[in-house]
């Protein structure tokens, strides 16, 4: 059985090998799952070899599943019925519009260089984007938050120290709890008196894959 992996909303391609006493089986059917339900099967070759490619990867939110490819062979008068599993990966895709996926978007600087003022009543903009196969900015938050609806962030560090002149608007918005989905992506409005003057902190969102890291200084 062979590890899969693919991009959400997709497809996949599956392989798994049959042998007997360590010979290929040729000409055998082997029936494939995905996380336990059937998606067709495909006959071994010469070297034993069943592939079934383009496998739709509908309805598979983006994460490991450690036993998500499932491969069986029935089995016959000539050979032992036998089954396995293998790794299921499912990735985010490349974004096709202006906004990067995966990354802080601006008015957050991804290289960590942006200041913003501590003032009532002001937020700051935190946004980002994944996109699935077709490039298109993923709105289902149970395909983008690690716990489903809808995210947080969470401080990674908190560091006193010199802070350069600010350089960010903050803009007037209500506080969020929680990420919303604002046109083509996600965002949180974070309260900048929540954080102190002086200190640079670092955040993380986590996703359903992966994270987001992102830093912003106070003053």
């Amino acid at each position: 059985m062979t590890p899969a992996s693919g991009t959400y909303g997709g497809t996949v391609n599956l392989s798994a090998t049959l042998t007997s006493s360590g010979s290929a089986v040729s000409g055998k059917t082997i029936n494939f799952t995905l996380n336990g339900n059937p998606v067709g099967s495909a006959i071994t070759t010469g070297s034993g070899v069943a592939t079934k490619t383009g496998v739709s990867l509908s309805g598979i939110y983006p994460g490991i599943y450690p036993s998500g490819v499932g491969a069986s062979f029935a089995g016959d008068s000539f050979y032992s019925a036998t089954s396995g599993t293998a790794s299921l990966t499912v990735v985010y895709g490349t974004c096709t519009g202006t906004n990067a996926g995966g990354v802080i978007l601006p008015p957050v600087n991804n290289d960590g260089s942006s200041v913003f003022k501590r003032q009532g009543g002001s937020t700051i903009p935190v946004k980002f984007t994944v996109c699935d196969a077709n490039g298109n900015s993923i709105s289902d938050p149970n395909a983008v938050f690690l716990n489903g609806c809808c995210g947080s962030i969470t401080t990674l560090t908190r560091m006193r120290g010199t802070v350069d002149n600010v350089n960010e608007m903050v803009t007037t918005n209500i506080p969020d709890v929680a990420f919303h989905y604002v046109g083509d992506h996600w965002q949180f409005n974070l309260v900048t008196t929540n954080l102190d003057a002086g200190y640079t902190y670092t955040f993380q969102i986590n996703l359903k894959f992966g994270v987001i890291q992102f830093t912003v200084a106070v003053k």
